[in-house]
């Protein structure tokens, strides 16, 4: 009996990424910076092919597709400084 490593094919997906950020501050001992992450709201998905032996003469045993969604999310910092 032959036994085969389990050597599944991945393919990876992920959409572009935009980040602005902004700087700012009025007065010289304060300084604003907001970034906003994700701002596309991309996505990540990947697809894994299994076989049930050697990839060239077994037939596929499944597939597994995931998609997953990325949040987006705001970084806000404040910096004073003292002095």
């Amino acid at each position: 009996m032959s036994r085969w490593p389990f050597v599944p094919v991945a393919f990876d997906a992920c959409a572009p990424d935009l980040a602005p950020v902004g700087h700012g501050g009025g007065r010289p001992d304060l300084s604003l910076r907001v970034e906003l992450d994700n701002a596309t709201g991309r996505g990540f998905e990947r697809m894994l092919y299994a076989c049930n032996g050697p990839r060239n003469t077994s037939s596929l045993a499944y597939v597994d597709d995931r998609r997953q969604e990325i949040g987006q999310y705001v970084h806000i910092r404040l910096r004073k400084s003292f002095g």
